[in-house]
Order: structure tokens, then C-alpha cells, then sequence
């Protein structure tokens, strides 16, 4: 169950990941999701019930997405222009 919730958090985060990152900049975005991910991290520690792992997953799903995977599969495809779905393809399924 933590599974599906971390990816509906993913799911999640990739529908507004552009509307958040044009309000935001992605670097901001960036450096909020390293933080937030160390909150969430260290809030597994008093986590007592089913429920707050469900959540506790769903905000890892969303900051490791904004934080990581958009911003890195954005960065591959400026770079390379010819393969450009190859490309992320082969990013994507490394952090998959």
C-alpha cells in the first residue's frame, strides 16, 4: 500500500510539476523538496499508525518527484535533442 500511495504522491506531482515549476523556478522547487524530503524522512520516526505511513509515502512520492525525477528528466531532454525520448526513457527507467 505504501507503494501505490508513493506513486499516486508521483502522479500526483508530475500533473502540476509545470505550474509549479513556472511560479517557483525550478532550483527553488529543487532545494524545497530536499528539505521537505529530510521532514518526511525523519517523520517515519513518530509515526504510529497505518495512516501516517500511507501519507508519510505520499509526500515522499511528491518531493522525490519535484525534487528529483522532473527536474533531472528536464535537464536530459535540453541536452540532447535527437534522442530526446530515448533518452528520458532510459533516465526514467533508472529511477524507476
Amino acid at each position: 500500500m505504501c507503494g501505490s500511495f508513493l506513486s499516486l504522491g508521483a502522479a500526483v506531482a508530475s500533473y502540476f510539476s509545470g505550474i509549479i515549476y513556472s511560479r517557483q523556478g525550478i532550483v527553488r522547487v529543487m532545494k524545497i523538496s530536499a528539505v521537505g524530503l529530510s521532514l518526511v524522512y525523519g517523520m517515519q520516526i513518530i509515526a504510529s499508525r497505518l495512516w501516517h505511513f500511507y501519507l508519510i509515502a505520499f509526500l515522499i512520492g511528491i518531493f522525490n518527484t519535484l525534487g528529483a525525477a522532473m527536474p533531472l528528466s528536464l535537464l536530459i531532454a535540453q541536452w540532447f535533442t535527437g534522442n530526446r525520448n530515448t533518452i528520458t526513457g532510459v533516465v526514467m527507467m533508472g529511477s524507476g
